[in-house]
């Protein structure tokens, strides 16, 4: 109980401390963007804590942290996608980077215990397009933002092995808007759908160190947010429509049951001398009863919003470096391959998932104390994607890339 009072009271002072991040909104996707020197890193880190972060990324190897911690970062991730129709037409995705803040914090409770606390944005998603466009019908907009609060608990059994776990606190808010097959003097009568919903999820850790060698295993359940709810509102809709009752003439009650998958994370790490760390990541994510999302309008049925996907079982491969330079300045770079779980076959306007190539850089610089500042940049070599399978018959190629980026405050103590 001692235990369990004093880890309250400790994470009450860091959300007092800093502050309660703003949620942004950024196809939906596991969210690599949580950690600055992961990130840097190809998002390599499950093996080994560098910092606060460790809270979330593998709750075992926040015991072998050697300080306290409070860890505050800022990413910003600038997708771009172009869609170009068998007939030749090009559509260009409008401008919408994404702005996920993260905020982590470890403390050593005893010699063997290590309490945490992370906030983050693990899934997300931020695509809008013009509306006038050709697909306005299946899509405008689309935002998905998933905010996590996970507090965190790790204990060293000796002193080659931890184990760790914490409990998230999931937070989901959807919004999506399309132009239905209506229209007045002021355009196409659009319908915006927006859902919000809780659910409670598992982080759980492992970790092994021998001497040059460090191991891990992380398990993130997966988040089921039944019943969610929100409201449909309408944009130019002629008041003849709303008298007759073709359309709703209110704020319409919309539901749907929404999971996001498990993520399973293997990690090793081996150090090649006092300076160089080398480091290899595969994270598993289990999309495979994960096939559609429909949103329902109530007692308005054939205006509900449905994505039906073929979803398969997706994975990342990661590889990291780290190199210290000098007493002030750690440098780092990655590389990674993400799968997409969406097949070949099929790609929705609202979600265009893609296979990845990642490449990542970055550095770390002490400054006086215990402060010290990271930022990393990357690119993403995103592979075009052919769509043969959409509703209307809506096919064509989709291409994407991005540039990344990040950079984070440091308090060690």
């Amino acid at each position: 109980m001692f235990i369990l009072l004093s880890f309250m009271r400790l994470l009450s002072r860091l959300v007092l401390l800093l502050f309660f991040p703003v949620v942004s909104f950024a196809g939906i996707a596991d969210n690599p963007l949580l950690g600055i020197k992961s990130s840097a890193m190809g998002g390599t880190i499950t093996s080994i804590g560098f910092d606060g972060s460790a809270a979330f990324y593998n709750p075992a190897t926040m015991t072998f942290l050697k300080k306290n911690y409070l860890n505050l970062g800022l990413n910003y991730n600038s997708p771009k996608t172009l869609f170009l129709m068998n007939t030749g037409e090009k559509y260009y995705s409008s401008k919408s980077g994404l702005l996920p803040i993260s905020l982590y914090g470890v403390y050593k409770f005893t010699d063997k215990v290590d309490l945490g606390l992370a906030i983050n944005n693990p899934f997300q998603n931020n695509i809008s397009w013009d509306k006038n466009w050709a697909g306005k019908y299946i899509c405008i907009s689309n935002k998905t933002n998933v905010q996590n609060i996970q507090p965190a608990i790790s204990y060293r059994v000796n002193n080659k092995f931890s184990v760790g776990g914490g409990l998230m606190f999931a937070f989901y808010h959807h919004q999506v808007s399309r132009a239905l097959n209506y229209e007045n003097a002021s355009g196409d009568v659009i319908m915006n759908y927006e859902l919000k919903g809780t659910a409670l999820g598992l982080n759980l850790g492992l970790n092994y160190n021998d001497k040059k060698w460090h191991f891990g295993f992380a398990l993130r359940s997966g988040l089921n947010y039944k019943n969610a709810k929100g409201e449909a509102t309408l944009e130019n809709a002629p008041s003849s429509l709303l008298a007759n009752g073709v359309l709703p003439s209110s704020n319409s009650e919309v539901t749907a049951n929404i999971k996001l998958p498990s993520v399973v994370s293997l990690g090793a790490a081996y150090e090649l001398d006092q300076n160089w760390l080398v480091t290899m990541d595969m994270n598993i994510y289990n999309w495979a009863n994960i096939d559609s999302l429909e949103i329902k309008v109530s007692n308005y049925q054939q205006y509900n919003f449905s994505i039906n996907q073929d979803l398969a079982g997706s994975y990342a491969i990661r590889f990291g470096a780290r190199y210290n330079y000098s007493k002030k300045l750690i440098l780092r770079g990655g590389f990674a391959f993400d799968l997409a779980p969406v097949l070949n076959t099929y790609v929705h306007p609202a979600y265009p998932e893609y296979n990845k190539f990642i490449y990542t850089c970055g550095a770390s610089y002490h400054l006086k104390k215990s402060f010290s500042v990271d930022a990393f940049v990357g690119y993403s070599d995103i592979k075009e994607r052919k769509e043969t399978k959409n509703i209307n018959n809506f096919n064509g190629t989709y291409k994407a890339n991005a540039f990344i980026g990040g950079i984070g405050l440091n308090y060690e103590f």
